[in-house]
């Protein structure tokens, strides 16, 4: 963290300057602060990986009784902006992304996973508006992504859309899910696949007689 990076404003309500520090998931206003110190503390914090609440309740105490003088002003969540355009008129990307537009929902994480829902060109438009607008919301988990007209399935004729849960192994977040899909009007079986057999490259099949979903509801 370098002090030239980072932009010294007047609050005016509270009538004293701030300094404006960015992690990569957080906005983070601190008053009278020391630089050298701060560094190390806020690095050591790892603030762009935790839940804002959490993040806000431990800082709090935590650099209030970290050194004489120094304080936590706020800590406020940035939010990820949703891609615009539609699947089929992009082509200079292999996905779009829709993000939840509020705080609440646990960072995703190394344990994540997706429920996958194979659309068809007719209709994905149409369905992937309905998955945005309902993660932007909050109704579902926090991510979601849609396949662009270069990464379609099967030449053409199917196109994947995945909508994330933060962990595979939170097993009430994960049928939460799909329930909110199934009201949706998804009733077919969906299959779920964890991020980490994406890594390991297990794909669509069975492997060693073994479906490669993690659930399949």
């Amino acid at each position: 963290m370098d002090k030239e990076l980072a932009k010294k404003e007047w609050n005016e309500q509270d009538q004293f300057y701030e300094y404006r520090l960015e992690t990569d998931t957080h906005v983070v206003y601190i008053r009278d602060i020391e630089w050298e110190d701060a560094e190390v503390r806020l690095e050591r914090k790892g603030m762009s990986k935790a839940n804002i609440e959490k993040e806000l309740k431990d800082a709090e105490g935590w650099m209030e009784a970290a050194a004489e003088g120094m304080m936590l002003v706020r800590i406020v969540a940035k939010v990820r902006q949703s891609d615009e355009g539609l699947p089929l008129e992009t082509t200079d990307r292999p996905w779009l992304y829709a993000y939840r537009a509020m705080p609440g929902y646990p960072d995703h994480t190394q344990r994540g996973g997706k429920w996958l829902l194979f659309i068809s060109p007719d209709h994905l438009h149409e369905v992937w508006q309905q998955i945005r607008q309902a993660v932007e919301k909050g109704h579902l988990g926090g991510i979601a992504k849609v396949a662009t007209k270069i990464n379609s399935t099967g030449g053409g004729r199917v196109y994947v859309i995945c909508v994330y849960t933060y962990d595979a192994e939170d097993v009430e977040d994960v049928r939460r899910v799909r329930l909110v899909l199934r009201e949706m009007g998804f009733l077919q079986k969906l299959s779920y696949k964890a991020d980490e057999d994406t890594r390991e490259g297990r794909y669509s099949g069975h492997k060693n007689g073994q479906r490669v979903s993690r659930y399949y509801e």
